[in-house]
């Protein structure tokens, strides 16, 4: 998987399966601190606080996002 800034988005891209993902500026955010190992439960306060969403939201959104992204093997959950 290789991934690349562009603008306010983040491209990612499984080189196996060729299948491609484009994140808006709040995937973008949410991408970089993934990047940075920020854990969930730290990533999720920090999302909330920083675009003014209710938590409970944003653990959805969130959520979806990570299961739409592993299941096309762009991220795999570690403990």
């Amino acid at each position: 998987m290789i991934w690349c800034a562009l603008d306010d988005e983040i491209v990612l891209l499984n080189l196996n399966t060729g299948v491609y993902f484009s994140l808006n500026s709040t995937g973008r955010r949410f991408w970089e601190l993934l990047s940075e190992g920020v854990a969930m439960d730290a990533m999720l306060p920090r999302l909330s606080d920083e675009y003014e969403v209710e938590a409970a939201v944003l653990r959805i959104d969130i959520d979806s996002l990570v299961r739409q992204l592993a299941a096309e093997g762009l991220i795999a959950e570690v403990e």
